[in-house]
């Protein structure tokens, strides 16, 4: 009894402490709170991040778990939020104590309650990940004093604080190695196989893109292993590989209710291949003095620099993962690797911070090794190292970096004083800590708080502000939302590029931004009907690129933007004004549900202009049944004259020398023309920088030749008001250009479609839709504003029926003559499959540990 009470005594002095470490390394930004400055980033911090854990927790508190109308124009968010928070421990853990909190309270949760939590949340997750470090170097068999040192190192470190300032997610992947790697260890070592299953488990359970990474990680971790044993008593390869596959099946099976919806969701975006060349080195950090992710400390270098520390197997280990880690980190294809053979990224680089925490905790526990002569001559390399990079980096700044320079210096010339004077485990150990705590610090005033740049510190000034959710614009959304005329109709209106605005400021609208979205909307978007969204970007849509008769399809009532913006769709009216925007409304809206018989096939419309498009989803419904015949063609307007403004032609190349220049478009519309169509092909030619592309008084930008952000998409149309001269401006430099076109409009067909179309009364909310049909002709269908997404099921009368895909991205169903009781339901692909594997392998997994309990006691 008393020894368990000293056990726990232990355990909560180490937790303890950890946790004061924490506090300590997040001190710039404590101290900096209430000034206002925010531990979060300006872009994917406020834009994902924030914005996502409010949502799901909104839709999870509400009892909606599936699938979300207001996620942009719908979709899954169980499977497609998996990246960020729909199925994270970390973030479940919180979100079940805050419902517990507003259930027992007049508490509410709101947007501002994730941003008072940032901190909290950051501090708690890393003490987590602290302990369960400890606990690893404790597996393989380092003494406590140096386990807790190389635990402040792996968790302090620059990934940790980068990565849970822009991308919280990703530092959840420091602490699911670490104790994935002790299921590993002990399945090597003769123990139980138990905690490696639950790692693999929750691995899988907590994010399908970390799994994929960790995974992979800890398959080449137990590769080296094979080839450097650090403990006397192994198991064979085969029957480690036998645990490893049977282990890793019912790890699997655990959490396939998470990750096969979430993985199939990934399968079900549209993200354009990598294709550009990947350099075989890149030199794009400098690790020992300026770090981005990756630091190497003078310590590290020092203490593999001892020789003697290599008779150590364990020693030979960590530094294969320090030495090898380092090099692949200037190697871009392992980072592709490990982004999945995409683009080159950092993310698996935690394993190298290990490594380097491993090297230098067997180093404590060896000091026998270490001589005052070989650490001053590595220390005076080491600062020649340093001071010859800092010359070479162009980013390096002795204004700010200057301070970590003189700060490594100082270190160095402190630990040899102290080597020089004695041995001190104790004393070296309370240094390292001390600056790794100091060096966190240090890396958050400098890496991360540069406010007035767009990739840094956010601030609570920042987020009352017109740049993110003014009070002038929560006004203006509160009176629109008063004045929608039904539970389907919808705001164009995004802040600047923040496509999650209507996430932020809590209405329905027609944009979103994450990096798993529905494919098919996203094609649609980009290619099938090409729509202006203002900015080119992977993994989003925005807005309906003041195309009217999109809008009168999707049901956008509003449409609000800043005052100076001339670029009005057709039909809408100025209905309020304030200081800074304007707000417009059109009550000519079709109904959001209709019944057609008239079928166009998407195959035969493929060649024609998008406007074409519009009269056949106006009319009828666009099919993918290539046998139907009906067609929907638009006259071109003539272009009379081409003239370059400032620009030049060579055949299909235009040369533009100065700001603002580019050609013009001159032509003859008719008397009925509302509006122009323009359509063009154009690529940048070497663009180093993204650029602006205006169309009359329409206007966007594209992305530079080399941005990982590209689309791919080229094919270009812009809806702008009638006139005799279109002008096409461009930033300065050369651009292909091709298939120019112009179409009028005269919007007969969508006066055609408010008087004719046959609405539906089908009332639809999040992952239900639900009403009766009455049809009089045969091969009816309803055409729904839901987007076609797997995991949707109809029934027709009790019926099963198959959907369709219709309108290039959403659910139409084939309807019977008579009476059709229709119902529509989501829930994530294979859910109740899934769910009975996670059920029957927990049932499996709980069966073995009791048998292995058993045996453990000497019952059996």
């Amino acid at each position: 009894m008393f020894q368990n009470q000293s056990r726990w005594k232990q355990r909560g002095l180490l937790i303890g402490s950890m946790l004061f470490i924490s506090i300590v390394a997040h001190g710039f930004f404590i101290w900096q709170q209430p000034n206002g400055l925010l531990m979060k980033g300006i872009n994917d911090g406020l834009s994902q991040m924030l914005p996502f854990k409010q949502f799901i927790y909104k839709n999870y508190s509400q009892g909606n778990f599936f699938y979300a109308d207001n996620f942009g124009i719908g979709g899954g968010i169980f499977s497609q939020l998996a990246y960020y928070f729909s199925t994270n421990i970390f973030f479940l853990i919180v979100s079940s104590l805050l419902f517990i909190v507003e259930s027992i309270t007049k508490y509410q949760v709101n947007l501002n309650t994730w941003v008072q939590l940032i901190l909290p949340m950051s501090i708690l997750k890393q003490t987590a990940i602290l302990v369960v470090a400890y606990y690893y170097f404790k597996t393989v068999k380092i003494s406590k004093k140096a386990s807790y040192v190389g635990a402040v190192i792996y968790g302090l470190s620059p990934f940790f604080f980068r990565h849970e300032m822009y991308w919280d997610i990703l530092t959840d992947a420091m602490f699911w190695l670490v104790l994935l790697l002790i299921g590993i260890e002990k399945i090597m070592r003769k123990q139980s196989p138990t905690t490696f299953v639950v790692a693999v488990a929750l691995i899988f359970i907590n994010n399908f893109y970390l799994a994929y990474v960790n995974l992979l990680i800890g398959f080449f971790y137990i590769i080296i292993r094979w080839f450097v044993h650090c403990s006397q008593q192994e198991l064979s390869i085969k029957k480690q590989s036998k645990y490893y596959l049977s282990g890793g099946l019912l790890g699997f099976g655990i959490g396939s209710f998470a990750f096969i919806p979430a993985a199939l969701g990934f399968l079900h975006n549209a993200r354009p291949p990598y294709k550009d060349a990947i350099p075989l080195i890149e030199i794009q950090d400098n690790i020992v003095s300026n770090p981005r992710i990756l630091w190497l400390p003078v310590f590290i270098v020092i203490a593999l620099s001892i020789k003697k520390l290599y008779k150590s197997k364990t020693f030979r280990f960590f530094a294969i993962i320090a030495i090898g880690g380092t090099v692949m980190h200037f190697i871009p294809h392992v980072g592709s690797m490990f982004n999945g053979f995409s683009a080159p990224q950092n993310r698996w680089e935690a394993i190298v911070i290990l490594g380097y925490a491993g090297v230098f905790a067997v180093a404590i526990d060896h000091i026998e090794y270490w001589k005052v002569s070989q650490f001053n001559r590595t220390s005076v390399i080491f600062l020649l190292l340093m001071l010859i990079v800092s010359f070479v980096d162009p980013t390096f700044k002795w204004g700010k970096d200057g301070i970590i320079f003189l700060m490594t210096a100082v270190w160095t010339i402190s630990i040899s004083y102290v080597l020089a004077k004695g041995k001190s485990q104790n004393t070296i150990i309370l240094l390292v800590i001390f600056f790794v705590i100091g060096y966190a610090n240090v890396f958050q005033v400098n890496r991360l708080t540069e406010v007035d740049k767009n990739s840094y510190a956010s601030t609570t000034q920042f987020m009352e502000s017109d740049k993110y959710n003014s009070n002038e614009q929560k006004r203006l959304i509160q009176y629109m939302k008063r004045h929608l005329t039904n539970d389907r109709a919808r705001i164009d209106w995004m802040v600047d590029d923040r496509n999650n605005t209507p996430i932020v400021q809590d209405f329905k609208g027609v944009s979103v931004y994450s990096s798993v979205l529905n494919g098919d909307v996203l094609n649609m978007y980009q290619k099938d009907l090409q729509i202006d969204m203002g900015r080119e970007s992977v993994s989003r849509y925005a807005t309906l690129g003041a195309r009217t008769n999109l809008m009168s399809i999707w049901q956008t009532q509003f449409y609000m933007r800043e005052n100076a913006n001339q670029s009005i769709p057709y039909h809408y009216h100025l209905v309020k004004h304030s200081k800074n925007y304007n707000v417009y409304e059109n009550k000519k809206l079709l109904p959001a549900f209709r019944v057609t018989n008239s079928l166009y096939s998407a195959t035969a419309l493929e060649n024609q202009p998008v406007l074409a498009k519009e009269h056949a989803m106006l009319q009828g419904v666009i099919t993918d049944n290539e046998q139907t015949t009906k067609e929907s063609k638009v006259p071109e307007t003539s272009i009379k004259k081409i003239s370059t403004v400032n620009a030049k032609w060579n055949g299909d190349v235009l040369n533009v020398q100065k700001k603002n220049g580019g050609f013009d478009l001159h032509i003859a519309p008719s008397q009925n023309t509302k509006d122009l169509y323009v359509q063009f092909h154009i690529e940048g030619i070497h663009k180093k920088e993204s650029y602006n592309l205006q169309v009359n008084e329409d206007q966007t930008m594209r992305k530079k030749s080399d941005s990982i952000y590209r689309t791919g998409y080229n094919d270009l149309t812009f809806a702008i008001n009638r006139a005799n001269t279109i002008h096409i401006r461009l930033s300065k430099g050369e651009y292909h250009i091709t298939n120019i076109h112009v179409y009028g409009e005269d919007y007969s067909i969508l006066s055609d479609a408010l008087k004719y179309s046959k609405g539906a009364d089908i009332q639809w909310q999040n992952n239900h839709a639900s009403g009766v049909v009455k049809t009089t002709q045969p091969h009816q269908m309803l055409v729904t504003p839901i987007p076609y997404e797997k995991g949707w099921t109809a029934h027709i009368n009790g019926k099963k029926v198959a959907i369709e895909k219709v309108n290039y991205a959403f659910i139409g169903i084939p309807l019977m003559n008579g009476e059709n009781e229709i119902e529509l339901v989501y829930k994530p692909p294979y859910w109740t499959a899934c769910l009975w594997v996670s059920i029957i392998s927990i049932v499996l997994f709980s069966i073995g540990v009791y048998r292995q309990r058993k045996r453990n006691k000497g019952i059996d």
